[in-house]
């Protein structure tokens, strides 16, 4: 999925920040965030719920319940990863280019494409069984930002991802000096 980064107030906010967005991308969104919001009020529904029962009756309220906890935390932590870019400390631009671009060979299995000095991207498109990645590397000085995102073949962001992808690029901004 193509979208259009404000670059410059991206590198200011730690956030893809996108130029324009059109209906589907708003749509999109919108969805992201409902979804995330409604599994967020359930979890805490269920734990305030559970909170005014004696510990004998709210442990099986609990166990059967727990996926349904587990899966509202996990979209909390996306709700707040989504479009967020993790900040690499890099020594030139040079440099910087020529590992990120390694790093994500090595990953992903395809060389990303180099839009200009202060972009990269990486696609790959979603096949049945997988979903896509669209990396957006940011270059800031000698800093480097990265972003992962995940889709399904609709082009809709995974709620699921985040998480992972977020330890990816702790992972890789371990690896990079």
């Amino acid at each position: 999925m193509r979208i259009d980064i404000a670059i410059e107030q991206s590198i200011k906010s730690n956030r893809i920040k996108t130029a324009k967005l059109n209906s589907y991308q708003m749509l999109d969104r919108f969805f992201f965030w409902f979804i995330s919001l409604v599994f967020i009020g359930c979890t805490l529904a269920l734990f305030i719920n559970a909170a005014t029962k004696p510990l004998h009756e709210a442990l099986p309220y609990l166990l059967f319940t727990s996926p349904f906890s587990i899966f509202g935390v996990i979209c909390f932590f996306n709700f707040w990863l989504d479009n967020k870019l993790v900040r690499i400390k890099g020594v030139s631009q040079t440099y910087n280019s020529h590992r990120i671009q390694t790093l994500l060979e090595r990953d992903f299995g395809k060389m990303p494409q180099g839009g200009s000095d202060k972009i990269m991207r990486l696609y790959k498109p979603p096949t049945c069984f997988k979903f896509g990645v669209r990396v957006i590397v940011l270059f800031d000085n000698e800093d480097v930002l990265v972003n992962i995102s995940r889709f399904n073949q609709k082009g809709v962001k995974s709620i699921f991802h985040s998480v992972f992808d977020y330890l990816r690029l702790r992972r890789m901004r371990q690896e990079f000096s």
